[in-house]
């Protein structure tokens, strides 16, 4: 049995439609998958859709934006809904797609002025969305700086190519980029009000890949999230060039999920072709997974 409850398409910051992500899945052999986009949940159906036709089962989920800055977190939680009921949590990653779509129309704004360019939000939506599927006319789409950054290196000469994402998100222009989130609370309330189950996405980024710093302080902070109503440790493929790193890092997080009574989630965080995440082929699960009578 293979899984994969961790992906991305473009309905976020992926490079590929829900569609071309469960072709191939099909091709590596999948059973199961999840597509988790960033505070949006647009791409669920057609994604369903696309993985009961392949033959594959697919779980709905999503990936929110949240904080707890009493631990100095600012991440993600993840959200999966094997019962089919995601109301809630739709609802709520709509308004966080309004508020998206306003922010990046603000960056584009100031974009334009550092740069002397003209700049567009319809340019930027029309390179994000490329050649959609035919059925798709105008899909609600969850932004990010991501996008602002692919779409000025499509314009080119307004950054170099060798600009790194990292080193550009730190250009005066975005240094005031203000975006307020959710608490690890609050999201976690709202799955639970859909009966879903939270789960913490790639633990290991916590202590920035740091096996001595995870074993330091792994349990506090795995505790503090259970406490929170998280139910689950996400094992994760942290880093291509460093697949020791990656073994160890999920070692320890299966350890600590035993401490805790905690179950254990596999994903690659794929985000597709042309992206320095682009897993899919490489990292899959093959037991442990979170959901009883589904996985056993």
């Amino acid at each position: 049995m293979k899984a994969n409850l961790h992906t991305h398409s473009k309905y976020s910051d992926g490079t590929q439609w829900p569609e071309e992500i469960v072709a191939r899945a099909r091709k590596i052999g999948l059973h199961q998958m999840a597509l988790t986009d960033h505070d949006c949940m647009e791409g669920v159906e057609p994604f369903i859709m696309a993985a009961q036709k392949a033959g594959i089962q697919a779980i709905a989920g999503v990936e929110i934006d949240c904080v707890a800055p009493e631990i100095k977190y600012n991440s993600e939680v993840m959200g999966y809904f094997p019962n089919g009921n995601w109301t809630h949590t739709r609802e709520f990653c709509l308004k966080r797609i309004e508020h998206r779509e306003k922010r990046i129309k603000k960056l584009i704004s100031l974009a334009s002025d550092h740069f002397q360019a003209d700049l567009s939000f319809e340019e930027l939506k029309a390179y994000k969305i490329g050649t959609p599927p035919p059925s798709l006319k105008d899909p609600l789409i969850s932004y990010s700086k991501p996008d602002l950054y692919n779409y000025l290196m499509k314009r080119k000469k307004l950054i170099p190519e060798d600009m790194d994402y990292g080193v550009f998100k730190k250009l005066p222009f975005l240094a005031n980029d203000q975006y307020p989130k959710p608490s690890v609370r609050e999201v976690i309330a709202i799955i639970l009000r859909d009966t879903g189950i939270p789960v913490l996405p790639h633990p290991g980024l916590i202590f920035e890949r740091n096996i001595d710093r995870m074993k330091t302080e792994g349990f506090d902070i795995f505790a503090w999230f259970k406490h929170a109503g998280i139910r689950a440790l996400e094992c994760n493929y942290y880093k291509e060039k460093d697949k020791d790193n990656t073994r160890e890092l999920n070692h320890l997080t299966q350890q600590f999920a035993r401490k805790l009574d905690l179950k254990i989630s596999w994903g690659s965080d794929c985000h597709g072709p042309g992206h320095n995440s682009d897993t899919l082929e490489i990292f899959w699960g093959t037991r442990g997974f979170p959901f009883p009578g589904i996985w056993g």
